[in-house]
């Protein structure tokens, strides 16, 4: 886990900000927005894709955003992944073990290397 600083700011204080700053209102409904249309994004994806897609999905997400690098180390348990797959931490395992033998990605503990990202890319549009 990666340490994180936190800021709170009274509820009063931040109303009052928002209401007096109209650049600031639209840039955090700009924002909330734009997370809630990747959220949606993400809930038709899930429902519409196999399993292999969505494990390939995720691994291009994380590399692409999260880590913005085909080299990162996975965090999370291969069962924190099923979880937020929507499958066992068995077919997370088994779908990953296959990416490697088809040499698209390299596994070394919890360090993952995307090899082949356009071969990844089509397994996760075509589901």
């Amino acid at each position: 886990m990666t340490p994180v600083s936190c800021c709170f700011i009274d509820r009063a204080t931040f109303k009052s900000f928002v209401e007096s700053n109209g650049k600031f209102a639209y840039e955090i409904l700009t924002t909330i927005s734009k997370i809630e249309l990747r959220q949606f994004h993400n809930c038709v994806n899930h429902i519409q894709t196999q399993v292999t897609g969505r494990v390939a999905g995720m691994l291009l997400d994380f590399s692409r955003n999260l880590y913005g690098s085909n080299h990162f180390q996975l965090t999370l348990t291969r069962h924190d992944l099923a979880d937020l797959l929507g499958t066992s931490r068995e077919t997370v395992s088994r779908i990953l073990t296959d990416f490697v033998t088809e040499k698209l990605i390299e596994v070394k503990g919890k360090d993952i290397t995307i090899l082949n990202d356009e071969r990844l890319e089509k397994i996760n549009l075509a589901g």
